[in-house]
């Protein structure tokens, strides 16, 4: 599966996103909501440490 965070953004807005994704989560008292928004996080984190793996090229 494609994750369209790597291609998008920066690393800092990758981290604003998962800062408003997370506080989404948070307030939601939806399961299935809070299970995709945890799905995004996950994206998110995967996108900023292929970024920072590229930069220590």
């Amino acid at each position: 599966m494609k994750n369209h965070y790597e291609d998008y953004f920066s690393i800092d807005d990758l981290e604003e996103e998962y800062q408003k994704i997370e506080a989404e989560f948070i307030k939601s008292n939806n399961p299935k909501h809070k299970h995709d928004l945890l799905n995004k996080l996950c994206l998110i984190e995967d996108a900023i440490d292929d970024k920072l793996s590229l930069e220590h090229f």
